[in-house]
């Protein structure tokens, strides 16, 4: 998300500690990111808030949105909705796109906050327009279910592939079934596979499995070889024993295609069908 101002480089590290002792709360924030993401620094949530908090009582909207995220998600601290919603509305309202983009979110849920599906839509654009990946992702959903706006598959993909390049992986696994069940696209599995592939290796971690489970599927499918194979069958595995039926179904798919055992393929297929998967039930009326 673009609040994080995450860096890879180690040099960084000793510039960011000054400029956050100094008294830049931007310092602070980026300092915050690396410890949250483990980026050049042992990885730890304690720090990153401590840092967070510093920016964000320095009047850093970046620093508010990333530690309500923490408290949103449960990131060293206790899940705490109440708070998370104040701090992602003052992020909001000191600039920072994903704050006002989790404030739709808290609006669509109830999370911290009474259910408000008017003001959900609002922050969602306010996000999106603020170029924050998760607006845009969100605003895409709105857009593809037609709620609160007239129903365009065609606005959603592109709002998905925005929240995707830029790094949101709920974006890349959102454009890439788009692609997989031709919604709003022409059908195309290679298509599908690059975005699965964009969102479980090139982006941030929220979201990250579900986009590497798509991927699986896609290997399954032969539309991909860009997960191995010794890969695939626990991401799968994984996500089955969470209840994913189309996990359950491209599992039942990979004990007939990869590792053939019919037992598997059927126990698998009438897992994924009991939770729903349309093709699963027809693969075990044949």
């Amino acid at each position: 998300m673009g609040s994080h101002g995450t860096t890879d480089h180690p040099a960084a590290l000793g510039y960011l500690r000054c400029a956050c002792d100094a008294g830049l709360p931007v310092g602070c924030n980026a300092l915050g990111t690396m410890y949250e993401h483990g980026h050049a620094v042992p990885q730890s949530y304690g720090v990153a808030r401590e840092l967070y908090a510093r920016a964000c009582d320095a009047g850093n909207g970046d620093g508010c949105a990333n530690l309500g995220v923490l408290y949103e998600l449960g990131k060293g601290v206790p899940i705490d909705p109440q708070r998370a919603f104040e701090l992602s509305r003052r992020g909001c309202d000191l600039g920072n796109a994903d704050g006002c983009a989790e404030l739709g979110y808290f609006y669509d849920e109830g999370f911290g906050v009474a259910r408000d599906p008017i003001r959900a839509l609002a922050m969602h654009e306010r996000g999106c327009d603020g170029e924050s990946a998760t607006g845009c992702n969100n605003l895409g959903v709105r857009f593809q279910r037609g709620e609160g706006v007239v129903k365009n598959l065609i606005k959603a993909a592109a709002l998905y592939r925005m929240a995707c390049e830029d790094g949101y992986a709920v974006g890349c696994t959102n454009i890439a079934t788009m692609y997989q069940q031709g919604k709003g696209v022409s059908q195309d599995f290679k298509q599908a596979a690059d975005w699965y592939e964009r969102g479980c290796y090139d982006s941030l971690e929220r979201g990250r499995e579900k986009a590497c489970r798509g991927l699986a599927g896609m290997v399954v499918a032969g539309a991909s070889d860009r997960m191995p194979l010794e890969q695939v069958k626990p991401t799968l595995e994984q996500a089955c024993d969470d209840g994913s039926p189309a996990a359950c179904g491209w599992l039942g798919a990979y004990y007939t295609r990869i590792e053939p055992d019919v037992d598997k393929a059927r126990l698998n297929m009438q897992k994924a069908c009991s939770l729903g998967a349309t093709p699963a039930c027809d693969w075990l009326a044949k």
